[in-house]
């Protein structure tokens, strides 16, 4: 039996009993694992792995199931006696690589102090593996710069859990764990962006009640009329997204900072409009918790549900769309709810404006309005055109943006390519505009085709993605 982990996610606890069992069950309990059988393993971190959110790994776990884990714990029964446990992660650039896991406990040293050390196990462990030179002597900030530069380690991380003994003498426990998860019919679990700090400690902003941002993937493909496998297009972004940076330049911001949760991906596909409902229950559901969600295609019939929660939930919205099509048709193929028919749906909730419209059927020419319409043609070498796009957006804005809007020379992978379409700094010099003159309350990323031979259309979607979040969470707006 091959049993490879494909992902790992991180829990820590402490628990304070008169009894020694019990006050490591509480720090169990503490730490949501306390339903397993758990098995302590040795730390390798298995190539291709992914770390995934602790929400989402406990959603993976049943009771009673034996679980492998790399665990570090420490108890004291002295009053005030300070303790800490971590578990460090080293992850190779390469996914034939395998990384490594390390595990550190201290007495009367901060939790800072205690996890830094076990990162630098970690990532020492893995440097002697790839052959990186370094002088152990060194600090391990600095060794962690060399380790970087190598260009063969890929990011570090750790989590410490620390407390201080009971003052009066009853046992205190604490765990610090890395949880092994195993995909399940052949499906990957799901996680945008920085599950772990670049050089820095695993964050609770990645936990759902923590976190401002909700990333919700649609992987649906049933109604796209010529290349398929946008249904695939959420997995590639998500893959993409552990490649980014998590510093962003331009707005010299760390967006992940805020948090970034990705929920489980909406699978239902029994037909167009059982899609779609599922898809504004499920955004509805973060909204009504204060979320700002990110909505991940899927073909773009995925938008109507996301747009028909926010104009459910916020008052006066006004869609704004990145197109190469105006997707105005009222009905393709038997269906309204035809990837063709998107923005005729939406149309009907509230006011829209299309921009890099470049092809569009006869009878969808009846349907546009020429006020709110900018096609490529007539925006290309122009420089007013963004201001003009800008005044025709009146209340809070969503933004669906189908890659295809983007010249196919930079963006290939879609279900429906046209020439002549935005730059990457055409489209994110509007963007930004919007964000910073409007009150943006959500938007979509939809209709990536994935190939598996050519990645850089992944990343673009996955860098789109991150520079919205950043210019909408920045302050240097």
């Amino acid at each position: 039996m091959d049993l490879l982990p494909t992902g790992v996610f991180f829990v820590k606890g402490a628990g304070i009993s008169k009894d020694r069992l019990c006050s490591f069950e509480l720090a169990l309990r503490d730490a949501g694992i306390q339903r397993c059988n758990l098995v302590n393993v040795s730390s390798i971190f298995p190539p291709k792995g992914k770390v995934i959110s602790k929400e989402e790994g406990l959603k993976l776990l049943k009771p009673g199931q034996i679980t492998y884990c790399v665990m570090e714990r420490n108890e004291t029964n002295e009053p005030n006696r300070l303790i800490s446990a971590a578990i460090g992660l080293a992850i190779p650039k390469g996914e034939e690589h395998y990384g490594y896991l390390s595990e550190y406990h201290a007495f009367g040293e901060k939790a800072e102090k205690t996890g830094d050390y076990a990162e630098d196990l970690a990532a020492t462990m893995l440097a002697t593996t790839l052959g990186i030179k370094f002088d152990i002597n060194q600090a391990w900030k600095e060794r962690e710069q060399i380790y970087k530069a190598s260009g063969h380690i890929f990011k570090s991380m750790h989590i410490c859990q620390s407390a201080e003994g009971n003052k009066d003498g009853l046992w205190t426990s604490i765990v610090a764990v890395a949880v092994f998860v195993f995909e399940e019919n052949g499906e990957k679990s799901l996680n945008f962006g920085g599950s772990f700090e670049t050089g820095g400690s695993l964050i609770n902003n990645f936990a759902y009640k923590d976190s401002k941002i909700v990333i919700l993937p649609v992987p649906y493909d049933k109604t796209s009329t010529w290349l398929k496998g946008a249904d695939k297009g959420p997995n590639a972004i998500m893959e993409a997204s552990a490649n980014l940076e998590m510093y962003d330049i331009e707005t010299d911001s760390e967006v992940y900072k805020k948090g970034i949760f990705t929920e489980n991906p909406v699978k239902e596909d029994s037909s167009p409009k059982d899609m779609i409902d599922a898809v504004s229950k499920k955004v509805t559901e973060h909204i009504k918790k204060g979320k700002f969600v990110v909505t991940v295609g899927g073909e773009h019939s995925v938008s109507i549900g996301a747009v028909k929660s926010h104009v459910d939930n916020y008052p006066k919205v006004c869609v704004l769309q990145l197109d190469a099509h105006t997707d105005l048709r009222d009905e393709y193929r038997n269906s309204k709810l035809n990837h063709a028919c998107v923005m005729a749906r939406i149309k009907e909730m509230c006011p829209i404006v299309q921009v890099g419209i470049r092809n569009m059927a006869l009878s969808e020419k009846k349907k546009i309005d020429k006020s709110t319409v900018f096609f490529a043609e007539d925006i290309y070498s122009k420089k007013d055109w963004v201001k003009k796009v800008v005044n025709k957006l009146d209340g809070n804005v969503y933004i669906t943006i189908d890659l295809d809007v983007f010249d196919h020379s930079i963006m290939p992978s879609t279900g429906t390519p046209e020439p002549g379409g935005l730059s990457w700094y055409d489209a994110i010099g509007l963007l930004k505009q919007v964000i910073k003159e409007k009150n943006v309350i959500g938007f979509d990323v939809v209709e990536l085709c994935p190939n598996e031979h050519n990645k850089a259309p992944d990343f673009l979607a996955a860098k789109l993605i991150y520079k919205l979040l950043s210019y909408k969470f920045s302050d240097h707006k």
